[in-house]
């Protein structure tokens, strides 16, 4: 099991009260799914994903990532998971302006101790970016290309590392509708290479490109 999460539970203090946006929540996400998480504002969905992600930590529960107990981990821990196992993928993109296509995909390599270098790791990235169709584009600026063509550089240096998880925040928020069926495609692509994914989406037709949904409300998985 990739994900196995039981009982896990986030609160935040409010003043007086303590608000949980996560109230129980048990997930198993085998190798090789597609998740998309779905749930109206406030449900926990994105407190979810950013627990799965290693960016946050849950106030109590297990959380089990490919084999690692991720729950009582240090900060620096968890950042060596997340740079290790895990690939995110954003609504902004979250691309820097003045760097090359390659350039904004090879950068999770330099913060990984056992990283290639050198020629090793430009043919990594080029290779990456011939993948999601942008081997032509790969000297471009963000500034230079299209919000779907940001979105491809977005998803290859997801990965760069070659991560057992795909973690995506509503990756097709900023596109336009050809723009997101290209995008979705290509997730489902990915998965049937093998790659699990798991996204927080609030689109019905883009939850439909996933293997199956879980449905969230008020801290709770209701579906």
């Amino acid at each position: 099991m990739l994900i196995d999460i039981r009982e896990l539970k986030r609160g935040y203090r409010m003043g007086e009260q303590e608000v949980w946006a996560l109230n129980g929540v048990s997930v198993q996400v085998p190798y090789g799914d597609f998740v998309a998480i779905m749930g109206p504002s406030g449900s926990g969905k994105s407190t979810l994903l950013n627990v799965i992600g290693c960016l946050d930590v849950p106030t109590s529960g297990f959380y089990d990532l490919d084999g690692i107990p991720v729950a009582g981990l240090s900060r620096a821990a968890l950042a060596k998971v997340r740079n290790q196992k895990i690939g995110f993928v954003f609504q902004n993109f979250n691309l820097l302006a003045r760097t090359s296509a390659r350039e904004n995909v090879e950068l999770p390599m330099l913060y990984n101790a056992t990283a290639l270098r050198g020629k090793a790791l430009h043919e990594r990235a080029e290779t990456l970016l011939g993948q999601v169709g942008l081997g032509d584009r790969m000297l471009h600026t963000p500034a230079q290309l299209s919000g779907g063509q940001q979105q491809r550089v977005a998803i290859a240096r997801a990965l760069m590392n070659n991560p057992p998880l795909l973690l995506a925040d509503e990756p097709t928020g900023n596109l336009d509708s050809q723009s997101t069926r290209d995008i979705m495609n290509f997730f489902r692509e990915l998965n049937a290479q093998g790659q699990t994914i798991v996204m927080v989406t609030h689109e019905d037709d883009v939850a439909a490109f996933a293997k199956r949904k879980i449905v969230m409300r008020d801290g709770k998985v209701v579906s």
